[in-house]
């Protein structure tokens, strides 16, 4: 069992990305410890993924989502570059998105005088 230290340490990597290098690592254990099942009788790898995720302090599931990914993209690691992440960056220029906001603002704000024309003359024949 692992002491509290190395449990806070393992869960902080929680809910973030794998690097390639980390998935190629789990790729290589999980591997290793089928071939070990297949061809030897007497060995205690009766569950290579149990095993690899106790070995790596990591989730069953993640050893799993791993290997699927893995089989998936043909044995390649390079189609599983990561994501970015949250926000998508701006299309337009830094220099120009002041400008591009200010006109935004002088449309909504002509649309709301419309608006509120068409409201406060219905009200106003009431």
């Amino acid at each position: 069992m692992l002491d509290t230290y190395s449990k806070i340490i393992a869960m902080s990597f929680q809910g973030k990305d794998f690097t390639p290098a980390m998935k190629q690592l789990v790729i290589n254990l999980k591997l290793h410890f089928d071939e070990e099942r297949k061809h030897y009788k007497e060995v205690s790898t009766r569950n290579p993924t149990w095993r690899t995720a106790q070995g790596l302090d990591i989730g069953e599931i993640t050893v799993k989502r791993i290997m699927a990914e893995y089989r998936h993209h043909g044995h390649t690691l390079e189609a599983q570059a990561a994501k970015p992440r949250g926000k998508p960056e701006y299309r337009a220029a830094v220099n120009l998105q002041p400008v591009i906001r200010a006109y935004v603002r002088t449309k909504n704000l002509q649309r709301a005088g419309k608006r509120l024309k068409k409201h406060f003359g219905i009200l106003a024949t009431l």
